[in-house]
């Protein structure tokens, strides 16, 4: 969501590439459209609750949403975010994201016109099976101007960079810029 804000703000750009993401008015952000108090009370949480405790329920949730991945691309996902979860800087990362989710809920809703400056020179990878719904998946391919859309095997973000596919229509776009 940053490389469209900034694409929408500084239109100084050749082309984006967009991996597993939304736009500003998904169904996703919707609880927190709804309910913006609920982004300062889990803020708040996550200062008051021990960092080892609330990475474990992190990881844990995280951990739920595989489905597609091999057993290789699960590890990886699962060693990333236990990583994450045993930094304690990982908390003010966390609590610096939920602030920067309760202001993007604020931000105007995106245009196809703020994109523009790289229609035809976007590329849009989006998981098979992702947190997002296909609803909001649906969105964004009809908000970009002619992106190029591929849907990659898998359904997380993390282990997408273990598959060759991924790399590969990355190249493939940048070859052809």
């Amino acid at each position: 969501m940053l490389a469209q804000l900034y694409t929408r703000k500084y239109k100084d750009i050749s082309a984006l590439i967009l991996m597993a993401t939304v736009t500003l008015d998904s169904e996703y952000l919707e609880p927190d459209r709804k309910r913006p108090w609920f982004t300062k009370v889990l803020k708040t949480a996550f200062k008051l609750i021990p960092w080892k405790l609330a990475g474990s329920i992190l990881t844990k949730k995280v951990n739920t949403y595989y489905e597609g991945e091999t057993e290789e691309e699960m590890a990886y996902g699962a060693s990333f975010f236990k990583m994450i979860a045993d930094d304690s800087r990982s908390k003010d990362k966390m609590i610096h994201s939920f602030r920067m989710v309760g202001e993007l809920i604020h931000e105007p809703l995106m245009k196809t016109s703020d994109f523009e400056c790289v229609r035809g020179r976007i590329l849009l990878l989006q998981p098979e099976h992702d947190i997002f719904s296909k609803n909001d998946q649906k969105t964004i391919e009809e908000l970009l101007p002619d992106p190029e859309v591929h849907y990659i095997r898998g359904s997380h973000h993390g282990p997408w960079v273990l598959q060759d596919e991924y790399i590969s229509k990355i190249s493939s776009f940048l070859g052809g810029l």
